[in-house]
């Protein structure tokens, strides 16, 4: 069937099937794969050969989306699009496979996140965990929101964030003949997963099953290199905690927590010298696309240089 512009009105029975395709992707969904089932739901082929105006049924999703958040308000929950920190090439290059027609979708990296917006950390915890669970997952939670040490860019090992900001370096500084270009320093708030079963207090197999049910509830992601991280839910949810508790840092872009990205290492720096401390500036992917095109190739709070001063967030 070819496209037709969709009419205003809405359809109750896809509203419904929307919500639960979220609900079954554990309340995260990626924007390309949403979309997708509501072209489905419409009959709307998307084919290279014919005029496909992504945008108009982007913007219907985007009015479904405010439909079920003006329903769900009384449940006090909501559907947040956030961006992922990865950015729009890579995360849709890990979108499944068998997921028919999104591959002509643009690359996007928003995701639909299904949130309780009254919850405090505790009673988000208490509804899913055990008592006797729930310090494990506190104390892992602070082991995930803590920065490791800023290292020197290790050799042999390449994550796919790091070719993403590889690329963006090397597009932004074509012109100087400078390639290939690579950051110099590399940092991550991912823990390797035997720091994690050493904690003391729960058996390494009651261990591993929580670290297996929090990566269900996308609340955490394991890498490929076997380590874990704060996921997309888990940022969303516990954003003002990890803010206030950790101090974690928010994108000066979009104004979300960062995990992954570039970080200047001049803030790093001069945060050392001065004994009150001081802002520090960090990215995603994305964000710093954007940042250095667009307004300067200087970090916006200390001036340093980001091709010499930043360092890798993986």
């Amino acid at each position: 069937m070819s496209e037709e512009a969709p009419d205003l009105a809405l359809s109750e029975d896809i509203r419904r099937l929307l919500l639960q395709v979220i609900l079954r992707c554990q309340g995260i969904v990626h924007e390309n794969v949403l979309l997708t089932c509501l072209l489905k739901l419409n009959e709307v082929e998307v084919e290279p050969e014919e005029e496909f105006r992504e945008e108009v049924w982007l913007d219907k999703l985007g009015v479904y989306i405010a439909d079920m958040n003006v329903k769900l308000s009384g449940l006090n929950y909501r559907i947040v699009k956030v961006g992922h920190g990865m950015g729009k090439n890579y995360v849709t290059s890990q979108l499944p496979t068998q997921m028919l027609g999104f591959r002509q979708l643009s690359p996007s990296n928003r995701f639909y996140v299904y949130v309780n917006v009254v919850s405090t950390k505790e009673t988000e915890l208490s509804t899913t965990f055990k008592a006797s669970e729930i310090e494990f997952v506190k104390w892992a939670i602070e082991q995930l929101a803590t920065l490791r040490q800023i290292d020197d860019n290790p050799e042999g090992i390449e994550f796919g964030i790091e070719r993403e900001i590889d690329r963006i370096l090397n597009d932004c500084i074509r012109e100087d003949e400078q390639l290939p270009f690579k950051l110099r320093y590399w940092t991550t708030y991912t823990v390797n997963s035997m720091k994690l079963m050493s904690y003391s207090e729960l058996a390494t197999s009651e261990v591993e099953r929580l670290l297996s049910k929090l990566c269900e509830l996308k609340w955490f992601y394991k890498t490929q290199h076997g380590s874990y991280g704060l996921d997309l839910k888990a940022l969303l949810e516990l954003e003002d905690y990890l803010i206030e508790t950790f101090a974690m840092l928010s994108c000066p872009s979009c104004q979300r927590i960062v995990t992954q990205g570039v970080l200047c290492t001049g803030c790093v720096s001069r945060e050392r010298t001065e004994e009150n401390g001081t802002e520090q500036s960090m990215w995603h992917v994305d964000c710093f696309e954007y940042y250095l095109n667009h307004v300067s190739k200087n970090c916006n709070v200390c001036e340093s240089n980001l091709l010499e001063a930043g360092a890798y967030l993986v």
